[in-house]
């Protein structure tokens, strides 16, 4: 377990169940608070399925749909975009978007811990079974891409000093 320096730590006391014994508990206080608290939106794919989207606002920008329709053609659809056009705080190093359409059986959450906010883009290849019975590959896209907010937070933003290394 890595040391958390003592100005970046506080701590709390907690009873145990007889009250007598305490259990010291530690938490890192981050420079700009805490992330948000996730929000619920909503959407309709290309087939006018309709979802849920449970997600983080300063993180998530869009989430996109791709599905083959009926005629063969392969189609995808923007299925939710975020209101917000940009952060408004930075979104802490673990992000979750859930996902469910009850009408397809389709719930599912994604937890992503990326602690240099260098993720740009989450697939999911979620698998249904559709109207004729057959199985059906359903793809959904989560994409970050909303611009930092007015005075930016360089500790989530891509720099020299935190970018990843390139692939060989």
């Amino acid at each position: 377990m890595r040391s958390i320096p003592p100005s970046q730590r506080k701590e709390l006391d907690i009873l145990g169940p007889d009250r007598k014994h305490s259990f010291p508990w530690f938490f890192v206080v981050r420079e700009g608070g805490m992330a948000r608290h996730n929000r619920d939106g909503n959407g309709a794919d290309q087939r006018g399925f309709a979802y849920q989207v449970n997600y983080q606002p300063d993180w998530l920008r869009h989430v996109k749909v791709t599905r083959v329709l009926q005629t063969g053609r392969q189609s995808t659809k923007t299925l939710f975009r975020n209101p917000a056009d940009r952060q408004e705080a930075p979104p802490g190093e673990r992000i979750r978007t859930r996902i469910t359409s009850p009408d397809q059986g389709i719930d599912f959450e994604v937890a992503v811990t990326d602690p240099r906010g260098t993720v740009a883009r989450v697939r999911v290849a979620y698998v249904v079974t559709n109207e004729r019975g057959e199985r059906e590959e359903i793809e959904f896209t989560l994409e970050n891409d909303l611009p930092p907010p007015p005075g930016d937070h360089p500790s989530r933003r891509p720099s020299e000093g935190n970018r990843p290394e390139p692939m060989p």
